[in-house]
């Protein structure tokens, strides 16, 4: 799973050949999310105070994501 980013802490990346939709992996010590790239919608548990850190990145980097997970051979 390539890290992609890191944000105060919080590891962001994408699986290999993942599953459809579109999505990134957020982990910060024992939290764990998926977060949909197109939506922002969110899977797993995380604070959010962190989950709204991640919200403000996904927008800003929509590109960036979009960009690898078609590299990476997303589903």
């Amino acid at each position: 799973m390539p890290r992609i980013a890191e944000i105060d802490g919080i590891i962001i990346s994408i699986n290999f050949d993942d599953h459809a939709p579109p999505h990134f992996h957020a982990r910060y010590q024992n939290e764990s999310i998926s977060m949909e790239i197109e939506t922002g919608r969110v899977i797993g548990r995380m604070s959010a105070r962190n989950q709204n850190k991640l919200k403000k990145w996904r927008n800003a980097n929509l590109a960036y994501l979009r960009a690898k997970w078609t590299e990476y051979g997303g589903a």
